[in-house]
């Protein structure tokens, strides 16, 4: 059975773990979250959340994107099977104990996605940070857009911010992007002073952002800043930090404002309904200790969108 530490980290008084989890347990950690995992009995204690059936439940509602703030979004399937193949690089003698585990998440995850929220529209951060930079009448033609970033998320991201560089939907904006991989920090300072608007897709920086920030600030004495927009910080993350008094800042769920309460409704509730049954009947397959044959190889699950 599994076992789940969770931290929200959107909440005004989110649950703290006490002392640091093992940092042999599976760690996954998202915009919104992070979890603690392993199979029960096979590591140290764990003050966990969940047990069994239910933490198996939540982590499929989780890789399904129905316990996201965003109902149905994909981005943090994504972000679960990085983690998971960091996890088996860095540790794999010990993410043998969850690895039958994780092969039933991505299977269900994946089936439950193709059954009833497959094409159904709806948003996702992409949409949203879209929605964001055009509100307000900010963005004009020619300004440009500096997208911090190299990873999944910016991947998500990106797409939905092209029609904004495109004449024909009336704004003509320049996308640019930065990645530690490929340009220097010095870089990165250079275009936040520059640019009128900016997405973070990267987690915070204790010791760089600071100067990050200062050089956002330091464009806005020169002219109109637009929005800052930093997806790997909550509004209670930023209290009293390096960002929080930026001009233009938003944080991650400021996105939040902008979904379509009336989106995929029905669509959601019967994927709800289907995490529930699988969780249900894996827990009882697993009790009885009945082998659990896969329609998909180990490498095929980890191709799964």
């Amino acid at each position: 059975m599994l076992e789940i530490l969770h931290q929200r980290k959107l909440s005004l008084s989110p649950a703290a773990p006490g002392a640091a989890p093992s940092e042999h347990l599976f760690k996954i950690d998202t915009c919104q979250r992070t979890l603690w995992i392993q199979a029960e009995g096979t590591g140290p204690s764990l003050r966990a959340s969940y047990r069994g059936v239910e933490a198996y439940l939540f982590l499929l509602r989780i890789a399904t994107g129905l316990e996201s703030e965003v109902r149905g979004e994909t981005d943090v399937f994504g972000q679960i099977k990085e983690s998971w193949r960091l996890y088996c690089e860095r540790w794999p003698e010990h993410s043998i104990q969850l690895r039958s585990w994780m092969n039933r998440l991505f299977e269900d995850a994946k089936s439950v996605r193709t059954e009833h929220l497959q094409g159904s529209g709806g948003d996702s951060y992409g949409t949203l940070t879209r929605k964001l930079l055009r509100s307000g009448g900010e963005l004009e033609a020619g300004d440009t857009i500096l997208v911090v970033g190299g990873g999944a998320l910016t991947r998500s991201v990106l797409p939905h911010l092209s029609s904004l560089a495109k004449g024909a939907a009336g704004f003509g904006a320049r996308v640019t992007t930065w990645t530690r991989s490929t340009r220097s920090e010095a870089e990165l300072l250079d275009e936040l002073a520059r640019a009128r608007h900016a997405v973070f897709c990267i987690p915070e920086d204790s010791a760089l952002d600071p100067a990050r920030a200062a050089a956002w600030s330091a464009g806005a004495g020169r002219g109109d800043r637009g929005k800052l927009l930093h997806l790997g910080l909550t509004s209670l993350a930023a209290r009293g930090g390096a960002w929080e008094s930026c001009a233009g800042f938003h944080a991650l769920d400021s996105l939040f404002a902008f979904r379509d309460p009336d989106a995929r409704d029905q669509r959601l509730e019967r994927a709800a309904r289907a995490c529930e049954e699988r969780a249900r009947l894996r827990f009882l397959s697993a009790s009885a200790g009945a082998p659990l044959s896969l329609p998909h190889g180990w490498e095929d699950l980890l191709a799964f969108s």
